[in-house]
This record gives structure tokens, sequence and C-alpha cells, in this order.
């Protein structure tokens, strides 16, 4: 930033502060030769001064809300401000919307967070599911689903919660939603559903298995249950 005139030099610098500035968690680094700024190690802001004007970009600015139309661009995700000396620019909205795409970034990396914990909780629960015969791993709604013989059991709700929606007869999700309401929850939309909704970072291993024995009994075909039992007796 340094290397430009003056007034293109302190407009860089002034407007890469703000974007320093939006939470502790924002590093800098240089990419493709231009102070970035980045949650973590994803970029959502930079500067660039050109010889008559500075570029104000955002990584993703295709998809944050700009109200005060200032973005330009038409790329599938970038988009930038273009500033110049002497022209005016509503510095309250373009600091506005350097906040947007610092929330939006950080938004990112959580849900990506959460997918990737999400995944992992429903590959052990998988593992589990898979001590009962019959039991496929597919999906449903276009997402993760476990069936037996072909026939749904649970489902992850990857679109919302992360929770597993699992069978469930209604009086044993009754008590279950008493005995433990931060493991085990239950929507509206399911309401006139035999089916719970289990958090499967809370529940134990044990837990689940019994939960989902009864699942599976509730779906799995007659002959399947008793060669089951008949291989495990008691």
């Amino acid at each position: 930033m340094h290397e430009h005139p003056r007034e293109l030099g302190e407009i860089a610098q002034r407007w890469f502060e703000v974007m320093r500035d939006s939470g502790g968690d924002v590093r800098e680094l240089l990419h493709d030769g231009h102070p970035t700024a980045c949650v973590g190690d994803a970029a959502f802001a930079y500067v660039d001064a050109f010889k008559a004007h500075v570029n104000v970009g955002f990584f993703r600015g295709a998809e944050i809300a700009d109200p005060d139309g200032l973005l330009e661009g038409s790329g599938r995700f970038m988009r930038h401000v273009k500033l110049r000396p002497g022209r005016d620019v509503d510095a309250g909205a373009l600091t506005k919307l350097i906040e947007t795409a610092y929330a939006d970034m950080r938004e990112r990396l959580e849900a990506d967070t959460r997918q990737r914990s999400d995944d992992a909780d429903f590959r052990a629960a998988i593992e589990l599911a898979q001590r009962f015969p019959g039991v496929e791993v597919t999906t449903s709604y276009g997402t993760p689903a476990i069936k037996v013989k072909g026939k749904f059991l649970a489902r992850l709700r990857t679109e919302a919660e992360g929770w597993l929606a699992l069978k469930c007869d209604f009086l044993d999700r009754e008590i279950l939603l008493k005995a433990a309401p931060d493991v085990f929850h239950l929507t509206d939309h399911y309401r006139d559903y035999p089916m719970i909704l289990i958090d499967l970072a809370r529940i134990d291993d044990d837990a689940f298995l019994d939960i989902f024995e009864r699942a599976w009994r509730l779906t799995a075909p007659k002959r399947l249950i008793r060669d089951h039992d008949a291989r495990n007796p008691g």
C-alpha cells in the first residue's frame, strides 16, 4: 500500500484497518500481492490500490446483502467497491458491508464445523446401528439415512440442527423427552409421527443402542427379528 501515491495509500490503509477491526479473530496476509483480511484461513475482504483508484473487495461479495448498491462486478463470487480520491463514499454503508462480509464468513466456517461434527457423530451412530442385521446406509430427502431392508428407520437432519430423526413409539417418546430433554427433542413437524429427534453429540453408546434396537424392532421384518434373537439369546 505504501508504494502507491500517498492519497491512494491512505484510502487503502483506512479501509484495511476497518477490516482488521471487524473481530478479534481477523488475520491479515498478502494474497496476490494485496492486503487481505481473513477469518482463520478464509479470506473475506481485501484492498487493492491501482493508479487512480482503490478497490475494497469481497471474496463472497455476490452472496452478501448490499442494500446501498455499492458493489460492482459480475463474477460468480467476487465483488468490489471502487474508491477514488476526491469522490465521496458512504462510509457508514461501506463499513456495514465489511461487517456483513466478516459475519458471513464466520457463519460459513461455523456451519462447516457443525457439518463435520454432525458427519462424525452420524458415522459413529452408523457403526452402532450396523450391529443389527439388515441395516443399510442410504439417503432420504437428500440427507444421510438408515433403513432396514429398504424400510425407513432414521435420517440425519443436516438441513436443521444436525439431530437424528429416529423412529420411536409414542409412549417411549414421551418418556424420553421427559427423562432427558437435553438429548431428545421434538418439533411440530414430527409431532404426529412416531419419531424422536436425538442429539448425537450428547447421547452415549449404550443409550443409543437401546433406542435404536427398539426402532429396529418396530421396522424390521419379523423373520429377521426372529433370526437375530435366535443368534443372540437373552
